[in-house]
């Protein structure tokens, strides 16, 4: 056993019941001083699934048949989950804690590809087991898990106990209120961290997240060239140097970064939502849509690339797809504003007619009613700045009914009542 741990705490994410039986089977069978706390859920970050800080994860996973879009839209709820989903929860690509949570990470599953598992080696999950597709031949592979999931924790154990880790935990934990640290403090952690990473591409990379902090985009673009030229296959660089290129307002070369990085591995989710949303910035809407439907084919419960889709369903005018894909959205103030800007740029371009119809379907889209005020008040300035007042009026009374202190409303509403008793 792990020498001065009487109990391992193991979270078993998944919901394949063979694997999850095999495992119970093995850790009563051998006295494993192992707490197993099982979830379905496989959201990571649902009340159910909270990580203790020296808990260890062990993520089931049984390769689901290939979906479609139509039965993704079809079905009343959300069933397919990628691995690539879930060890994004699980923090890829984050540094600090959620890089730590990784470490503590072991996939079990059956029908790993190839693919899975160059992204588990990018998100530096701490181990993976791809089971044969024969259940009988499960159990020779017991030793080498244990001995795997026993070193794992003793090697994070001595990882939290070093001083280089202490040095950059804290370091980064300075990085999310940048800000508010006095220069002093700024200062004495980048010296600390350079003593303890030299200049390696590590240091580079973290001095790069220390300018994203700052906003300073240009000085993280060098910081991150000269950790890849320390590095040319330095993973973590190249994906911030991407999101640093489309911050600068290049979504060109992001995109050509993201496409070389998507070569090895075509599956992974989260680079396709970033893929999608530098096509969105070029305007190419429609290879955004083929972006982002295959994205959610893999994985129907990732969040963002939902919101991305429909937002581009919005734009291309597939309002019942989008209708589907944003019912379940956590960000109806975010999407009212989406929607009304698309609206206020057809009225600027004297497109008063497409304006009015684009709002009023997208009352079928915003989640409940919390933000119709803002549609119904856009389609009476529509109609305003159309010359048509009557019509303009009874919208603005509309979102007057529905926001009774909305004073931009009122105040139209004011010269309205003006123009039409004239």
């Amino acid at each position: 056993m792990i020498p001065g741990q009487s109990l391992l705490k193991v979270l078993v994410i998944g919901d394949s019941e063979d694997i999850k039986g095999w495992l119970k089977q093995f850790v009563a069978r051998d006295g494993l001083m192992w707490r197993l706390r099982f979830s379905c859920n496989l959201r990571v970050n649902s009340p159910d699934n909270q990580v203790g800080q020296q808990d260890l994860i062990i993520v089931l996973w049984d390769r689901l048949p290939p979906v479609t879009f139509s039965e993704v839209l079809s079905r009343a709820s959300i069933d397919s989950r990628s691995v690539e989903g879930v060890i994004r929860e699980l923090g890829i690509g984050v540094a600090g804690s959620e890089g730590a949570r990784l470490r503590r990470t072991v996939v079990i599953g059956r029908g790993l590809t190839r693919e899975d598992a160059i992204f588990l080696a990018e998100g530096q999950v701490g181990a993976v087991f791809s089971l044969p597709e024969k259940r009988i031949a499960w159990d020779r592979q017991i030793p080498n898990i244990v001995r795997r999931i026993e070193a794992l924790h003793i090697a994070e154990v001595a990882r939290k106990n070093s001083s280089e880790e202490r040095v950059v935990g804290r370091f980064l934990e300075m990085l999310s209120v940048w800000d508010r640290v006095s220069d002093e403090l700024q200062m004495k952690a980048t010296d600390q961290l350079l003593r303890v990473l030299g200049d390696s591409s590590r240091y580079c990379e973290l001095l790069a997240r220390k300018c994203i902090a700052e906003r300073n985009f240009r000085g993280a673009e060098q910081w991150l060239r000269k950790a890849i030229s320390k590095n040319p296959n330095y993973i973590n660089a190249m994906q911030l140097l991407a999101d640093v290129f489309f911050e600068l307002g290049k979504p060109s070369k992001s995109l050509e970064l993201l496409e070389k990085l998507r070569e090895s591995n075509p599956r992974n989710v989260q680079r396709m939502v970033k893929i999608a949303k530098c096509y969105v910035a070029m305007n190419e809407h429609q290879k955004a849509d083929k972006v982002l439907c295959d994205a959610i084919c893999i994985d129907e419960f990732y969040e963002e690339a939902r919101e991305e889709l429909g937002r581009v369903k919005v734009i291309l005018g597939d309002y019942d797809s989008a209708r589907i894909l944003l019912r379940h959205t956590t960000k109806s103030r975010d999407l009212a504003n989406f929607v009304n800007k698309l609206g206020i740029d057809l009225v600027a371009r004297s497109k008063f007619q497409e304006s009015i119809e684009h709002y009023k379907k997208a009352q079928l889209v915003l989640p409940g009613n919390e933000q119709s005020h803002l549609l119904f008040f856009n389609i009476g300035l529509a109609y305003a700045k159309w010359g048509r007042f009557s019509q303009a009026r009874q919208y603005v009374g509309l979102a007057l009914i529905r926001h009774p202190e909305y004073a931009k409303a009122s105040d139209l509403l004011e010269k309205l009542d003006s123009r039409v008793s004239a």
